[in-house]
């Protein structure tokens, strides 16, 4: 006996059971998502070297490009080598961009911390010292009043006291301690070779980018629909140049300033110099508010030893901030990411709460992203409307209504 199918019974059972099945399934998610998060987290420590060869190869990248084609491939070309093979200027420009960054890491490195080392241990030494000052200070100016002078001291024999059983209390603790290092070495070391094996990682990623770049198009061509996929990839592109020039951009321009930093409060021969220019390069990374973050603790740090040095200091961050601010960042940030003030503050507090230094680091870029494919989704829609897409346009006194359609053509009136 021949069963009647009806094509339209079946495809709504057929689209019901997927429902309910993908509801059993989010459920079951939701139940483990625990075990899903740590299965996750293992997954991800075990690709980080290769998240990181990605990353090296991507902000190497700019290098990679410029000796490659600038240099060794005009070189090869003018030197006429029959049996050169054509990936040489690639894997020439590969060993030169290393090289490079390298000798930059290894030359910051050993004219950095050193420096810190010094200037730390230095300040460590010192503390005793400030704190007797300090005593001293509020003794004479309370000299006049000997009960309240009596009384000062006692607070502050009471607090050296305080702070001996403290430490009387922690010594037990000092196996926990040296077990904590342990643990801290052994993720040095791990963190170690994951780099190692990122530097790897990354030679082949730069090797066969193109490679990589065709396969991931073939996959987004395949898998979505045509409009879809152009979409896709003309986002991808605008990610791509958000995210490498405001992070290449960032990074040389924090660099500049702490180098600036530095030349200018030797100058003023204020003290631990290197060691705040370090503090005031790294957070000026942190857009909006880096210069504060890193300004307000070098700042306590050199009052401790000359607050005259420090009102110089104070001075010379917010000259310097001017400079770059106005100067400095427009140059080499152009308008790179599109936001305004507004959401510059909105991304970096949303993404410093998500994910601490480096979401306040990302942020911006991460959020111009997010911005940019939304809006480009607003005017796909307006578009289709036959709306205006200028934010002007709908402004309070502003119509923003379609015009009605011509008599003859059908089309809206000009």
């Amino acid at each position: 006996m021949k069963i009647p199918w009806n094509k339209r019974y079946l495809s709504m059972g057929i689209t019901a059971f997927a429902v309910i099945a993908c509801s059993i399934l989010f459920y079951v998610f939701l139940r483990n998502i625990s075990v899903v998060a740590s299965f996750l987290g293992k997954i991800n420590a075990i690709l980080m070297p290769v998240t990181m060869g990605f990353v090296i190869a991507y902000l190497l990248n700019p290098v990679l490009n410029f000796f490659e084609n600038k240099c060794f491939r005009p070189l090869v070309d003018k030197m006429k080598w029959k049996k050169a093979p054509k990936s040489l200027p690639r894997f020439l420009g590969i060993f030169a961009t290393l090289t490079v960054a390298v000798a930059v890491v290894a030359v910051l490195l050993s004219m950095v911390v050193p420096q810190l080392f010094v200037s730390i241990a230095g300040m460590i030494e010192k503390m005793p010292g400030y704190f007797n000052s300090l005593k001293e200070y509020v003794t004479d100016l309370v000299k006049s009043n000997p009960d309240l002078s009596a009384f000062i001291d006692d607070q502050f024999d009471m607090i050296m006291k305080y702070l001996q059983a403290t430490f009387d209390k922690l010594t037990p603790y000092l196996n926990d301690f040296l077990g904590n290092v342990t643990q801290g070495v052994l993720g040095f070391l791990n963190a170690t070779k994951n780099l190692l094996i990122g530097l790897i990682v990354s030679i082949y990623i730069m090797a066969a980018k193109e490679k990589f770049l065709a396969q991931a198009k073939k996959v987004v061509v395949a898998i979505f629909p045509q409009r879809m996929a152009g979409k896709l990839m003309r986002t991808t592109l605008k990610t791509h140049r958000i995210f490498g020039g405001f992070i290449s951009g960032k990074l040389l321009d924090s660099m500049i300033v702490g180098i600036l930093c530095f030349i200018c409060i030797s100058i003023f021969k204020c003290p631990y110099a290197l060691l705040v220019s370090v503090m005031i390069g790294v957070t000026n990374i942190i857009p909006f508010f880096g210069p504060f973050i890193g300004a307000i603790p070098s700042a306590l740090i050199i009052f401790l030893e000359d607050p005259m040095k420090a009102l110089i200091f104070v001075i010379v961050i917010i000259v310097l901030q001017q400079i770059d601010g106005n100067i400095i960042g427009p140059k080499i940030l152009g308008e790179s990411t599109g936001l305004s003030a507004f959401w510059v503050i909105f991304s970096i507090l949303l993404f410093g709460g998500l994910f601490g230094f480096l979401g306040m680091f990302v942020g911006v870029p991460a959020f111009a992203v997010i911005y940019t494919i939304v809006s480009s989704l607003l005017e796909d829609r307006l578009e289709k409307k036959g709306l205006p897409t200028q934010t002007d346009a709908y402004g309070p006194e502003q119509n923003p209504a379609p015009a009605p359609a011509g008599p003859e053509d059908g089309t809206a009136e000009a």
